[in-house]
């Protein structure tokens, strides 16, 4: 068995959990005991006491990122990739009368067996985080009712509409255009993308929380006056039920073209003004202004080509599928994708990931200029600290 592939997955995925660890060792290093000293910049606008929470709050999180991402990432990961389980649940999945060997359901069965694996393997971790970092800064408004349901909605959700299209896909793609398939798979994936912005909120969206029509009133006027203001074709005005799960605040837009939805969450309406909620508004459509969401897009398509690109140069060496265990002669899109990204991906992904966090500041920034260039300073920045105090931003 050739084990240069399963080597190079290891490291790599070693390097990434590492380099990932290291960064928020970082974070949780700038909050360290002795705490910082509030900023004399900041003294007007907030006090040493949640100048204090915020960073308990980040030291923790950060904290439980190094764990938590050093336990999945050099233990579990690593193990799995050690192992020969990619090989063995495929040959199990195959010995199955029902199952049609190397089919569609071959591969669909042997992705949705990690999707159940990967899923109860992290539960323990959202356990944690949810019910005690977030109950213990006073974040958690969770039920377990909730907590369950959402995870089960979640794992269904994936079973029976995510990983039915890409399995179809990626076999459809590879199948019929052989080493040619990256630019079709470029192309159906944009348009999936495209569908998801508006299908998602519209349809899976309201599985989990209610979205209830912005009441008339002061800050519907507000939000509609800038809306036309600045020419965004505003159709509906929602507010979403943030508070079930969280007291962090929110808003977000989406929708194509000329039917543009705004999203609010009611802890926002609860925690600031009318004034303030229309420059947080004002900044959110800084986003739409500077077409942050198109840009976004290009770097998760590039991701996705220079996957396909590298994985058309991959996926079709048998040495690839041997060095993790698959039976002999046995080739399949969705297994070859997958192996791909085990050896090769994760350098794709943390670069992408650098990419677009240089990018959010960017838009970020470019938001915050959008908003202030239309007179929303002091009410953005009040409005910010706000946020900052209420959900411990640091």
């Amino acid at each position: 068995m050739p084990l240069g592939f399963v080597a190079s997955a290891v490291a790599a995925n070693t390097v990434n959990t590492s380099w990932n660890a290291y960064l928020n060792y970082r974070q949780y290093r700038a909050t360290f005991t002795p705490f910082q000293a509030l900023p004399a910049d900041m003294r007007s606008l907030t006090t040493e006491a949640d100048f204090d929470k915020a960073q308990r709050y980040c030291r923790e999180r950060s904290k439980f990122a190094v764990v938590r991402g050093l336990a999945t990432g050099l233990v579990v990961d690593n193990a799995w990739l050690l192992s020969g389980a990619v090989g063995r649940v495929w040959d199990v999945i195959g010995k199955l009368s029902w199952i049609p060997r190397s089919g569609f359901w071959h591969s669909y069965a042997w992705g949705a067996t990690f999707d159940v694996v990967t899923g109860l393997l992290s539960l323990p971790w959202d356990v944690y985080s949810t019910f005690v970092i977030e109950h213990k800064h006073g974040f958690n408004r969770t039920t377990v009712g909730t907590f369950v349901a959402d995870r089960v909605k979640g794992l269904l959700l994936n079973l029976a509409l995510v990983r039915p299209i890409t399995t179809w896909l990626l076999r459809f793609v590879v199948a019929r255009f052989g080493a040619s398939f990256p630019l079709y798979l470029c192309g159906a994936a944009t348009v999936l993308i495209l569908a998801a912005t508006f299908f998602v909120p519209t349809f899976i969206m309201p599985m989990f929380n209610k979205f209830d029509p912005l009441p008339e009133g002061e800050v519907r006027s507000r939000i509609e006056a800038l809306s036309a203001k600045v020419k965004f074709p505003l159709t509906k005005l929602f507010v979403m039920d943030g508070s079930k799960r969280s007291s962090h605040s929110n808003a977000f837009f989406y929708g194509f073209w000329r039917n543009k939805r705004i999203v609010l969450f009611d802890v926002l309406l609860e925690q600031m003004t009318p004034e303030e909620i229309e420059a947080v508004i004002a900044h959110e459509l800084g986003h739409w202004h500077h077409q942050h969401m198109l840009q976004n897009l290009g770097i998760t398509l590039g991701t996705l080509a220079a996957y396909s690109y590298g994985a058309a140069a991959t996926i079709f060496n048998p040495a690839l599928y041997g060095a993790f265990g698959m039976p002999r002669g046995e080739q399949d899109a969705v297994v070859g994708f997958e192996l791909f990204s085990l050896v090769y991906g994760e350098q794709v992904s943390e670069l992408s990931k650098m990419a677009g966090s240089l990018l959010s500041r960017k838009f970020e920034f470019q938001a915050d200029r959008f908003a202030t260039d239309l007179g929303y300073a002091p009410q953005l920045s009040s409005g910010l600290v706000k946020m900052f105090k209420e959900n411990s931003a640091t």
